[in-house]
């Protein structure tokens, strides 16, 4: 992302930003943190009534046509400048916490007076606008930064992001092949673009796409879990163990990597194995309601009553049904 030039006549802008700068925040670097790492799943077999678990999200969707990406809100140019107050840190100027990224605010006149091109300035507004949940507007104004910088590799990203966050699946796709056509390189885009078709039911494509992911990013967590899910979905248990496995290499911590390697030793119908694994996400997690949940039904599949009942007696308690 272009940077603010640093102007000889520091002092006039730094004004100009006393006046306007609202504060500043961290930019926080696009991440997939964003995608459902712990979904609710019931294990399909007889079990005491699971209604007061949350459903889980619905994976599958039906595949439709692809179509240019557009928004239906209106382009419009940000905050105004009345919006904006607040002040330089009285410890001094540093020239991270004058990057026009770090603002909480975005107005375009200060942001042209700091020489910020306009492409810029909407993709800022665009990430504010998406940070906020405001995904349509967000659309808007990521569009607006393409028509006029039509190679900009992370406003694709994030108009693509938005479309995913509205489940528009097929133009979310259409963003990140294009942001992959410009570069070719970001792991995350691959599994951003995996998600997408692993939503419409794809599972191939989307264990393609993780596993180009991984080949540019060995150690990303995210895109094991979800070639592991993608992997259970198309019944290759072993596949779905072997990356839950390398996951808890990275996430030694992480109760829903056990609980999801539970389920494939369960679906493979080693009962002893899916015990054990929902055993340790109760080490980890001892609130975890789905960790027993599950691992009563694996004692009810071995004919061990007692403790099946205990067990959803827990998952009851940590996650009651609500009236």
């Amino acid at each position: 992302m272009r940077q603010m030039k640093k102007n000889p006549a520091g002092p006039a802008v730094i004004c100009a930003i006393v006046l306007v700068l609202s504060g500043c925040e961290q930019k926080e670097p696009v991440s997939f943190a964003d995608l459902p790492r712990d979904q609710w799943e019931l294990l399909p077999m007889p079990a005491p009534d699971p209604a007061f678990f949350p459903e889980e999200e619905n994976v599958l969707t039906s595949a439709s046509t692809f179509s240019s990406p557009r928004s239906t809100a209106p382009y419009s140019q940000g905050l105004t400048l009345g919006d904006l107050r607040g002040q330089l840190p009285a410890f001094g100027v540093y020239f991270p916490e004058l990057n026009p990224s770090n603002y909480q605010k975005i107005d375009a006149h200060v942001l042209r007076s700091m020489d910020v091109e306009q492409y810029y300035i909407s993709y800022l507004s665009g990430e504010k606008l998406y940070k906020a949940g405001d995904y349509e507007k967000s659309i808007a104004e990521f569009s607006h930064a393409i028509k006029l910088k039509a190679d900009y590799t992370e406003a694709y990203v994030y108009r693509g992001n938005a479309y995913r966050k509205r489940k528009e699946y097929d133009r979310a796709i259409e963003d990140y092949n294009r942001a992959i056509r410009y570069k070719n390189n970001l792991a995350e885009v691959y599994n951003y673009r995996g998600y997408a078709h692993g939503e419409k039911g794809d599972y191939e494509k989307a264990v393609s796409d993780y596993t180009q992911a991984i080949k540019l990013d060995a150690n990303y967590a995210d895109a094991y879990f979800n070639r592991a899910y993608a992997y259970d979905e198309k019944g290759d248990y072993d596949k779905a163990i072997t990356d839950y496995t390398r996951l808890i290499a990275l996430e030694p911590k992480n109760a829903a990597a056990y609980t999801k390697r539970g389920n494939a030793w369960y679906r493979k119908g080693d009962y002893d194995a899916a015990i054990r694994e929902y055993t340790q996400a109760i080490a980890l997690k001892p609130d975890y309601a789905l960790a027993y949940f599950n691992r009563g039904i694996a004692w009810q599949r071995k004919e061990d009553v007692s403790r099946a009942e205990a067990d959803f007696a827990m998952a009851e308690k940590f996650n009651p049904k609500k009236d």
